[in-house]
């Protein structure tokens, strides 16, 4: 172990690898990653200090008319108004607590959301593949890259396989670098010229890699230039960004109002002192400065609520989205079905094989077609691969294999095709002595997709999940991929891309000749393949009935080449003989048909996108109830044919998309966007990312998803399930109607203030409220029952609405009359109950605090039937909000406090009230909330009657 030097390119890699004391095939241990974090640290680039307690704090009193109120505190002190002054103050101080606390727990959920979507690394970890968070990436891990990774740290390549990089943020080279790691490079060679190198922050865009760390955290390329790297901003959601521009807009009217009221009031003979007090105090009360910060921590916590839910949301505008999304694209495997690939079916040598948990209806249409009687798979098939001689346990059995005939072009042999589909594949058996027994391997993911058989649990096989049951089949066959690939070594390969649809391998052969293998989708290798008329006739036939019943197909076809080409290319995917065909079952996830019903309810469209045959995506569609049994399937060559304006015309006709190319989902959500839908895409590939971002919801996997897709997604799907996105758009929809809740019974509160306040003056009446009793109804209001609806529980209903129209703003026509109707309400109760104190021929004080505890009460029962814009309070549950419960006692023991507790009461100018006086304020603030409720009725009876 050394000291980070920087000259690794210049150095033979056996140096680099012993002076780091690391193996290239076991990795670190344990008891070494956990010391060697101590002396370098953690994976990550230092971030500016964030500013400190006291710092946040003093920024709550910046707001303008914060100012204005503490300037009115030192007046009222200067004057001799000692307990005035001092009461301001206290409520000032609490005001910046409270929104010291908000902007706290915001931040904390936000840091917790981005821990979540943190990015991940593979290493090898004494000797076997892990996935850890890449902060705990430390100098001399082994680590595993491919295509789609964002490079964790600065590496030095031990072996690569087609690698490329895109390196266009380190050094501004626009096209992605080939990288080999064979070299040794001049120690002045430029950062862009060290291809033996790759680098933190840079993209795998093709191929694989191993190599050995060589510098983490600031130590890294990326970290020495990290000073000059800016913070990350977080962007405010459109929601706030109205929320702002409505706050001064209405600051504007509310002052131009605080402002008549006071000259109202001097023209009255008011003291100007107090009437300075009232205006300040009313404006304080009534701006509604603090809604933005408020919707922050409502939309940080929900967010947090639906990470719990395994929908991790990244972006904040999202979930305003969310709740408008009218169609929701989203991949097959993994997301609608289980991603446990099993091989149940299998076409060669002109015969079909299958498993007993194939689908009954498969069997008979064979024999319909006219193909020979079906035969189960047996349970260990002989092998001959041409020019070799197996020894004693060489493919994974425990005596020599019996030795068929040489497979030719007219006998396509079922072992030769398991053969070929392990080798052709790049899982990995983790435990190369374990057997396995059985007719039934399914691929499970875990953590790098661990496949842990039914019948042997020790078994591990790692990889991707058709790659995984295929390597499982061949074992079960008596195939051994691990110990085949040490009598037939891979020396070449052309990676599967989503493109070509297939996987090259390259095999050594005795006497210098080389098996090419290739395996892929059937249309695409076997248009490769030598063969007569009848043959391709049968295997497109077979084909086509194991896809029409939902199976995944895949191709087998080998070459026998002798001395081999310079270059590694597609030239060598030419004239191949096709040895067979394995049909594989993905089943759908539990839960995803009923989230398919739920989404259709909601007035969402579900569509499956997929790069399998269509055919095999149609019938996978019909089962969760996507695609019913009349629609149709374009595949992608259709996709391609047509323009974007074209396929916008046919868009809303069609569900399943089949052998979809990257490319093509950008097409069809600017098809779906040309038609005004909001669309969500689902994605994992590198090739994704710019569907992602071209989606109004970019939703990446976030067990199969590259690092690539989950930074272009703005939502992360933690397990991959369909029926996720379909709970976080009915979360989305309770979070964006919780913010409109309440909002509205804010703003209604806030104008009933103006509303009482100034129809007393208009009214001339004495002074309705003290500036202190403002301030404290506005402590109070603004404090725990409104954000207590931001915790209101969906409404069942939520998710049988149609989605709402991304333009609709968040105060509606509906929700203004609501504010204004409830506005007036809140004044005139407050009104009246002044005027009935003045009847009983009382002081002022006496007035005042009926008023004062009038309006209190009116807000807070106001509160209760917020809950719901369209039902009933008593249908929702009365009690059923704990939070509401909660902040509306305390709010109301606050109230109780200053009007009981003679210290209090002296401060804040209130009388002691009898039982009969409490009554009548309780009566009083019943009308508002009594009104609402009348409202909503007559809403409902006409929604009913139309």
């Amino acid at each position: 172990m050394s000291e980070v030097r920087g000259n690794e390119h210049a150095e033979p890699l056996q140096e680099v690898l012993s002076r780091w004391g690391t193996d290239a095939r076991e990795g670190l241990s344990s008891t070494e990653v956990k010391r060697r974090a101590e002396i370098y640290g953690g994976n990550v680039l230092e971030r500016p200090p964030e500013p400190g307690l006291l710092r946040r704090f003093m920024a709550q009193f910046s707001d303008f008319l914060v100012i204005i109120l503490i300037l009115a505190a030192l007046v009222s002190g200067l004057l001799g108004e000692t307990l005035d002054a001092a009461v301001i103050s206290i409520i000032v101080l609490l005001n910046a607590v409270i929104g010291l606390i908000q902007e706290g727990k915001a931040e904390q959920a936000l840091k917790s959301l981005e821990k979540l979507s943190a990015p991940n690394a593979r290493v090898l970890r004494h000797g076997v593949p892990a996935v850890i968070p890449a902060s705990e990436v430390v100098p001399g891990d082994i680590i595993l890259l491919e295509a789609g990774d964002r490079i964790p740290a600065d590496v030095r390549l031990i072996e690569t396989h087609t690698f490329r990089c895109d390196e266009s943020a380190l050094t501004g080279e626009s096209v992605p670098v080939d990288k080999d790691a064979s070299v040794v490079l001049p120690v002045e060679a430029d950062l862009a010229e060290r291809r033996n190198m790759a680098y933190a922050g840079t993209v795998v865009t093709q191929g694989r890699a191993r190599g050995v760390v060589v510098a983490t955290g600031m130590r890294t390329e990326v970290g020495k230039i990290a000073g000059a790297l800016k913070s990350v901003v977080r962007e405010k959601t459109p929601l706030q960004k109205s929320l702002t521009t409505l706050g001064k807009v209405l600051g504007i009217i509310v002052l131009a109002i605080s402002f008549g009221i006071f000259v109202l009031g001097i023209a009255r003979g008011e003291r100007p002192l107090d009437m300075f007090l009232v205006a300040v105090s009313l404006a304080v009360a009534a701006i509604p400065e603090g809604l933005p910060a408020v919707v922050t921590v409502v939309l940080a916590i929900g967010i947090k609520k639906m990470a719990a839910q395994n929908a991790i949301v990244k972006k904040l505008p999202a979930v305003e989205t969310l709740g408008s999304t009218t169609v929701i694209c989203s991949d097959k495997t993994g997301t609608i079905t289980q991603n446990e690939m099993t091989v149940v079916a299998a076409y060669a040598g002109g015969k079909f094989f299958y498993k007993e948990n194939i689908p009954e209806e498969i069997l008979g249409r064979f024999q319909a077609e006219g193909f020979a009687e079906p035969d189960p798979f047996p349970g260990s098939l002989p092998l001959t691969v041409p020019g070799v001689t197996f020894g004693t346990g060489e493919m994974g059995s425990s005596a020599d294999p019996p030795v068929p005939a040489i497979p030719s072009r007219a006998e396509q042999d079922l072992s030769f095709t398991l053969f070929g589909a392990a080798l052709a594949s790049d899982a990995v058996i983790l435990d190369s002595g374990t057997q396995v027994s059985g007719n039934s391997v399914n691929a499970t993911p875990n953590n790098g997709y661990h496949n842990r058989s039914k019948d042997t649990i020790h078994k591990d096989i790692i990889g991707d999940p058709t790659e995984v049951a295929l390597v499982a089949a061949a074992l079960e066959a008596g195939f051994n991929k691990s110990k085949l690939e040490k009598r037939f070594p891979r020396v070449g390969e052309i990676p599967f891309d989503s493109v070509r649809k297939r996987m090259t391998t390259v095999h050594s052969l005795p006497g210098g000749r080389h098996l090419i293998l290739v395996k892929g989708a059937p249309e695409m290798v076997l248009a490769s393949c030598l063969y007569n008329h009848e043959t391709f006739q049968a295997f497109n036939r077979a084909n086509l009935i194991m896809a029409e019943h939902g199976l995944r197909v895949i191709a087998v076809a080998y070459r026998i080449l002798g001395a081999l080409p310079d270059r590694i290319s597609e030239d060598l995917e030419t004239d191949l003989v096709p040895t067979g065909l394995l049909g594989m079952i993905d089943p759908p996830r539990p839960g995803v048909a009923e989230a398919v019903a739920r989404c259709k309810e909601a007035g969402i469209m579900p569509i499956m996108i997929t790069g399998d045959n269509p055919v095999t995506a149609l019938a996978i569609a019909r089962m969760v109830g996507i695609a019913g049994q009349n629609d149709r399937c374009m595949s992608g060559q259709e996709l391609a044919s047509i323009d974007t304006e074209a396929l916008a015309s046919k868009v809303k006709e069609i569900r399943v998309y089949g052998r979809v190319s990257p490319d093509h989902k950008v097409k069809i959500v600017d098809a779906f966007k040309i038609r005004g839908e909001v669309v969500a895409m689902t994605g994992d590939g590198v090739n994704d990312a710019p569907a992602l971002k071209r989606a109004d919801i970019g939703v990446s996997m976030g067990i199969t998803g590259t690092d690539v897709a989950k930074e272009a997604a703005d939502m992360v799907l933690a397990d991959d399930n369909f029926a996720t996105i379909v709970t976080a758009v009915a979360e989305g929809r309770t979070i964006y109607s919780n913010i409109a809740k309440f909002v509205v019974y804010l703003l209604s509160c806030n104008m009933g203030e103006i509303v009482a306040v100034t129809g007393s003056m208009l009214m001339r009446l004495p002074l309705i409220l003290q500036p202190v009793q403002i301030l404290w109804l506005n402590l109070v209001t603004d404090g725990f029952p409104a954000l207590a609806l931001g915790f209101e529980p969906g409404e069942p209903d939520a998710m049988k609405r149609p989605p709402r129209p991304p333009s609709e703003p968040l105060l509606t026509g509906r929700r203004w009359s609501t504010i204004l109707i409830q506005a007036f309400l809140i004044g005139a109760a407050t009104v009246g109950v002044f005027l009935h104190g003045m009847r009983a021929g009382s002081d002022g004080d006496y007035s005042r605090t009926l008023a004062f505890v009038t309006l209190g009460f009116a807000e807070l029962l106001r509160a209760f039937t917020a809950r719901s814009e369209t039902k009933s309070v008593f249908s929702t549950g009365l009690f059923r909000n704990t939070f509401m419960n909660a902040g509306v006692l305390i709010s109301f023991a606050l109230i109780l406090l200053v009007v009981e507790v003679p210290v209090l009461s002296a401060v804040f100018s209130t009388v002691n009230l009898s039982a009969r006086d409490w009554g009548v304020a309780f009566l009083y603030g019943l009308i508002p909330a009594t009104g609402n409720e009348i409202a909503k009725f007559i809403r409902r009876r006409r929604e009913t009657i139309s």
